[in-house]
């Protein structure tokens, strides 16, 4: 049944294979329009043959978003919009505070989204975070490979990027013979590392192959330049303004960056003073550089576009007009 449902599908293009074997089998004629009716006869059913393609790709784009959508839990708007468009998904290993932990990544057109398995094998999903490639208030997503330079609010910040990556590969290589990230947790190499963020929160991810990750690092930044360009030409209409201006002013938004935060494990005392952390002396990270201190050594707060935020005290020096003591 299927089979005869799609001939009228396949049967444009083959009008198209007919027409072209006609007008290839034919000769200009300047006493008739023949020829040229063959010509115009083409060029109408090739532009119905590329509408019919789109609309198959679009309908089959659809059917994936809605499975997308039903997999996913505690999902807080529907993920099935006009234009969203579905580039990639994958599963990799987020590096978070006390433990690397896997979660299921959606790359769509406009934001990208991952949740955690709700249980083993289920193939359900707990919706975690939905970001969007760019907005024009807190403007665009950035996709670095690790061990690059990160931008962060601070130019000291930003060699906190590298300077944990160096703590946890010199502590991995210590504990697993692959020097994997962590010890025991997974077997995944340094070199599938990259960095993703946004002007709130930034994070280490883990891809299961170098194809992954290199895969990500490609789509991911050509995405976001679509969906800014997207936005930016809207608002240039809609607020009779340059397009190249709101251009010029994105990307001086987008040098700011939060700063990747050091895992737990990374440190066992103070950035500061060296004092030792236990149960009851804890952690504390400073949301400009990510580092991890005492509370004494990161009692301080800065005001930022997003807020009143802890800082250690080299921080807080590089921001004194703002800062007070808590």
């Amino acid at each position: 049944l299927q089979s005869f449902l799609i001939m009228p599908i396949q049967r444009i293009p083959r009008y198209v294979l007919l027409l072209k074997e006609l007008l290839a089998n034919s000769l200009p004629d300047e006493e008739s329009h023949g020829y040229e009716s063959v010509q115009q006869a083409l060029e109408a059913v090739k532009h119905e043959a590329t509408f019919m393609e789109a609309a198959v790709v679009e309908w089959h784009n659809m059917q994936k978003l809605i499975g997308i959508e039903k997999t996913l839990v505690n999902l807080p708007e529907r993920l099935v919009l006009p234009g969203r468009v579905i580039i990639r998904e994958d599963v990799m290993w987020k590096v978070c505070r006390r433990a690397n932990k896997p979660f299921k990544f959606w790359l769509f057109s406009d934001c990208f989204v991952y949740g955690s398995e709700v249980m083993p094998g289920t193939g359900f999903y707990a919706h975690h975070h939905t970001i969007p490639l760019y907005r024009q208030q807190t403007g665009a997503v950035f996709a670095t490979d690790t061990g690059l330079e990160i931008p962060s609010e601070a130019s000291f910040a930003s060699q906190s990027g590298i300077s944990v990556l160096s703590r946890l590969l010199t502590k991995a290589r210590q504990t697993s013979r692959r020097g994997t990230l962590l010890s025991g947790e997974i077997d995944v190499p340094m070199e599938f590392a990259f960095t993703v963020g946004t002007h709130k929160k930034s994070f280490i991810l883990l891809a299961q192959s170098q194809d992954v990750k290199d895969a990500w690092l490609e789509k991911l930044p050509r995405a976001v330049q679509e969906q800014r360009d997207k936005v930016l030409r809207r608002d240039a209409r809609s607020l009779g303004r340059d397009f190249e201006e709101l251009k010029r002013e994105a990307e001086e938004m987008e040098r700011i960056h939060a700063p990747v935060w050091n895992p737990d494990a990374a440190t066992a005392h103070c950035s500061e003073c060296g004092r030792e952390f236990t149960w009851w002396y804890r952690r504390h990270h400073c949301r400009l550089c990510g580092k991890i201190f005492c509370h004494p050594c990161s009692h301080w707060r800065v005001e930022t576009p997003s807020g009143k935020l802890r800082s250690c005290e080299p921080c807080s020096r590089q921001r004194r007009k703002t800062s007070y003591r808590q």
